[in-house]
């Protein structure tokens, strides 16, 4: 059985609650910065806190604190009695949800988000955001709100669109073609390159043209850093060009012959060196390649015709790369090192240029094929090859029917 003490103090507790709100209601409230210990005052803010039954609520610049719950990021106007003058401490006699009645401040920039965690980029500062808003990532917005701590706090928004030339440090979409897939990407935009720093993992094909939203930062090249493997999408491939017509970053082809082989190719058909590429000069080459700003890279390379299908033109000596057979008929080295080697066919011949460093050495009577191409030598047709990888001994003791 409860005391009867006990129902006198909640009695004069109900009474002092009762008496309170009647006097709150009464008395011309004061404005908390001008307010004491046991003044009415009342205050319009946002809550910037609430956990169990405490809340936080501020206007930018004055803080207050109610043992009530209430919801984060929503507007009150509170009236109470000030408990507590130094801490701001507030015993609330009415509570409503209204709308702003303070100064706001207002931030221009670009929104952004990590996660669950959303940031607006101003002035090359990143802002931490109380809450994520439907505004697509990396688009420029307008905010209005108040600052709690180092977190801005948002009560309206509007989008302002897409940042559309780089600024350091703000987000930026651009869309090129893969140039380079190594550590980093390089896309081309049709302008310049653009270094892009993927996502740990997540690389992409050379020739793809991609979408990438990422952090820009101002060096001699334009360089993008993505956070998230959601930033970056694979439109399609570059556009395919016969050779000859095509642009940086766009995909060629056609069937040319080698003219040249070392760590790269020449070919007939283009100046550019074209690199990834495997074949024997005079081959014919199949290929599709990306064009970068000075060369080729193979993407599909296939050899159509090897060069040993070329037909014998040691008496239809024509421009380009050809092949000649016959036997050596004589030999001559002169002292500095270099050397002739007359090559006949039944009444066809031409003069077979030995420089000193082929280290390339001829008997009488041996059959030969060559790869190279017709030029002179005092006058009189000459043969001229690139390398000793480009003849073929078919009977000596150090050579085969293979090229050496």
């Amino acid at each position: 059985m409860v005391s009867k003490r006990k129902v006198v103090l909640v009695l004069l507790s109900l009474m002092l609650l009762v008496s309170l709100k009647i006097i709150g209601e009464n008395v011309e409230p004061r404005e908390v910065k001008n307010a004491t210990k046991g003044d009415i005052i009342e205050f319009n803010g946002l809550c910037v806190y609430s956990r169990g039954e405490f809340s936080v609520l501020s206007n930018g610049s004055i803080i207050l604190k109610i043992p009530r719950a209430l919801e984060e990021g929503e507007i009150y106007t509170i009236r109470g009695k000030l408990l507590d003058g130094e801490e701001n401490f507030v015993h609330p006699l009415n509570i409503t949800r209204s709308s702003p009645g303070f100064s706001m401040e207002t931030l221009n920039g670009a929104y952004w988000e990590e996660g669950s965690k959303c940031y607006i980029f101003k002035d090359g500062e990143r802002i931490r955001l109380n809450r994520c808003i439907e505004v697509q990532k990396g688009y420029l917005v307008e905010m209005k709100g108040i600052f709690y701590g180092d977190t801005f706090y948002i009560v309206g928004f509007e989008p302002k669109g897409r940042l559309e030339e780089p600024r350091d440090g703000y987000p930026l979409f651009v869309e090129g073609v893969v140039l380079y897939n190594r550590t980093f990407l390089t896309l081309w935009n049709g302008r310049e390159e653009i270094k892009v720093y993927p996502p740990y993992g997540i690389s992409a094909p050379l020739g793809a043209r991609l979408q990438v939203l990422g952090i820009a930062r101002l060096h001699s090249t334009l360089t993008i850093y993505v956070n998230s493997p959601e930033d970056i999408k694979i439109v399609r491939m570059a556009e395919k060009k016969p050779i000859g017509r095509e642009s940086v970053g766009d995909i060629t082809f056609g069937n040319c012959q080698i003219i040249s082989a070392s760590t790269y190719l020449r070919l007939n058909c283009t100046h550019l060196k074209l690199y990834n590429g495997k074949g024997k000069i005079g081959d014919i080459l199949k290929f599709e390649a990306l064009r970068r700003k000075s060369s080729l890279y193979c993407l599909k390379c296939t050899i159509i015709r090897r060069r040993e299908a070329l037909e014998n033109s040691i008496c239809t000596p024509k421009k380009g790369i050809v092949k000649i057979e016959g036997k050596v008929s004589w030999v001559k080295v002169y002292k500095n090192g270099f050397g002739l080697a007359n090559i006949t066919d039944g009444k066809c011949w031409v003069l077979l240029k030995l420089r000193k460093s082929l280290n390339l050495s001829l008997e009488q009577n041996q059959s030969i094929s060559a790869f190279g191409k017709f030029t002179r030598y005092r006058g009189m047709p000459a043969f001229e090859i690139a390398s000793r990888d480009d003849i073929c001994l078919k009977n000596s003791s150090w050579g085969s029917s293979e090229g050496h």
